[in-house]
Parts: C-alpha cells; structure tokens; sequence
C-alpha cells in the first residue's frame, strides 16, 4: 500500500512539474533583445508614450486597469543596494508620484522559473483616493543593469492579480 501510494505522489508531481513546463513554454511570449516574458491571458501589449518597453493591461475596469510594466536601468551598485536605494528614495517623497501616502508593505528574495535571482518588493500607495498595490520584482541583468518587473492594481484586488504578476515576473528570461 505504501508503494502504491508513494507512486501515485511521484506520479501526480512528474504530471505536474510536465504541465507546468508546457504551460510556461506555450504562453504568448513578449520579446526584447536580452529579454523576454509571458503576457497573461487575455492582457493587451500596448505601447506607452516616453517608455522603452511595452505595458500589459488586464481588461478594462470602471476604476482602475492592472497593468504590469517593465524598465532596466543602469547602476554599479549590487542588486540590494539598488533595491534599498530605491525603496528610499520612493518612501522619501510621496508627492513626487503624486501620491497622499506610501507604506513597505513587504520585501523578500525572488526568483525566476530560469534561475535568476532577485528580489520583490511590494508598496501600498493612497492616490486620487484609490489604495493601490505596487508589487516590483528587481533582477540583476548582468554587471550593471537592473531590470524591474511593476504590477499594479488596487488593494482589494491583490487576490486575483498577485498570482498573475508572480507568473509573468517567474516567465522572465534573460538571454545575456
């Protein structure tokens, strides 16, 4: 009975590491040099004014549309370092992204389904009277580029849209 069962488990994780793998590689795959991710289904691609990458928007909502946008920049400094910097500098100033207020919801160590680490740090801003969630996933893309992953949606709505954002950042690739 223990062998039967003890099967039937490494069968149901073989079936689920395979799905897993096929889901990744069948998902619709937005692609940059040095880059690439998987746009959620049903999001829209859609270039934004003065951005280098395109935006992903959910649907369309009365209040606010979930979206998830990417950067890279430049910086010598490690991959923490970056990451304090920039929660500093966004903690320090709320008006400056026209926010009423801003708080570190939380920040931990990541990592992407290929291996690259990171870390994700998610914020809670009050704007226009909305309470919004800010979830960033920041990457080393080699010795001095910085890659950020941004979704945003309302509080409220974490439920749905965090396991979407964490999908899409755990698709990133970096091709070197």
């Amino acid at each position: 009975m223990k062998f039967i069962r003890r099967s039937l488990v490494v069968l149901g994780l073989s079936l689920f590491a395979i799905s897993s793998g096929l889901a990744q590689e069948t998902c619709k795959r937005y692609v940059e040099p040095g880059f690439s991710l998987c746009v959620p289904d049903g999001w829209s691609v859609e270039t934004q004014a003065d951005q280098k990458f395109k935006a992903f928007f959910a649907p369309a909502a009365e209040t606010f549309t979930a979206n998830i946008n990417l950067r890279d920049e430049s910086s010598s400094a490690s991959l923490t370092s970056y990451v304090a910097d920039s929660i500093k500098r966004i903690l320090s100033n709320p008006p400056t992204i026209a926010a009423t207020s801003i708080k570190l919801v939380g920040w931990t160590d990541f990592a992407t389904a290929s291996g690259v680490t990171g870390n994700k740090v998610i914020f809670e801003t009050e704007h226009q009277g909305l309470l919004i969630r800010t979830v960033q996933y920041y990457l080393a893309a080699g010795q001095s580029r910085k890659f950020i992953v941004t979704g945003t949606c309302l509080v409220k709505d974490k439920d749905t849209f965090d396991s979407v954002f964490e999908r899409a950042a755990k698709s990133l690739r970096l091709d070197n």
